[in-house]
């Protein structure tokens, strides 16, 4: 919340249905950097990443972050500048894989952004209905096996779901929460050419914390 006016703010905190029973909270208030959603959620061990941070409020911005020198499932990035140091991490992953980073517009196949494989695909699910599409190479009989971090690692408020299409944009394969709240897909590829993997929210909701890798 940015303050309209000088004065003295109240702040409550109440469980949704009313209830309660000794349940604790922590509650963080101050003027600290707060994003909820960074891309790319990730990067190659001992890199230097120009990362994008991004607040509830949709507002960005770039920090460069120096990655650890071993791989990580879930490391915990906490971001300093010049409004003091963020209360709790964002988590990120730091695999050895080049970054993707979308470029909208990619909101069908015909506007995919292309990659490569492997390769981490990252990007947000803006605002609702957005779909966003990536391209990749792959040869027939090649297994491209495509696995979604948003909730279980990232914690996103995506929930995601992946569709994997041809060139001609025909679908040919997708998963919704298969394993957990996050999606992935085996796709076994039936002939050389170009395909594309589409992400998008379940219930096709999309706001600036839907970040995914």
């Amino acid at each position: 919340i940015e303050a309209p006016a000088d004065g003295t703010y109240i702040i409550v905190v109440r469980d949704s249905s009313f209830g309660g029973n000794n349940d604790r909270y922590r509650l963080h208030v101050g003027s600290f950097p707060r994003p909820i959603a960074v891309v790319p959620a990730g990067g190659a061990p001992g890199e230097v990443v120009d990362m994008t941070f991004v607040s509830v409020s949709g507002d960005a911005w770039i920090e460069k972050v120096q990655l650890p020198s071993q791989p990580q499932e879930s490391f915990p990035l906490v971001v300093s500048n010049e409004r003091g140091v963020s209360p709790s991490p964002n988590y990120i992953r730091v695999q050895p894989m080049p970054n993707v980073i979308e470029r909208e517009p990619n909101n069908s196949f015909k506007e995919s952004t292309p990659g490569q494989l492997p390769g981490a695909f990252c990007g947000i699910i803006a605002e609702q209905g957005d779909n966003d599409f990536f391209s990749f190479e792959a040869k027939k009989g090649q297994t491209a096996n495509i696995k979604l971090f948003a909730r279980k690692v990232l914690r996103s408020e995506l929930d995601g779901v992946v569709n994997v299409y041809n060139a001609k944009g025909g679908r040919v394969g997708g998963n919704d929460d298969s394993g957990g709240p996050d999606s992935y897909l085996e796709y076994k590829i039936p002939e050389d050419g170009i395909y594309h993997v589409g992400v998008s929210d379940h219930l096709r909701g999309g706001g600036p914390g839907y970040a995914y890798r």
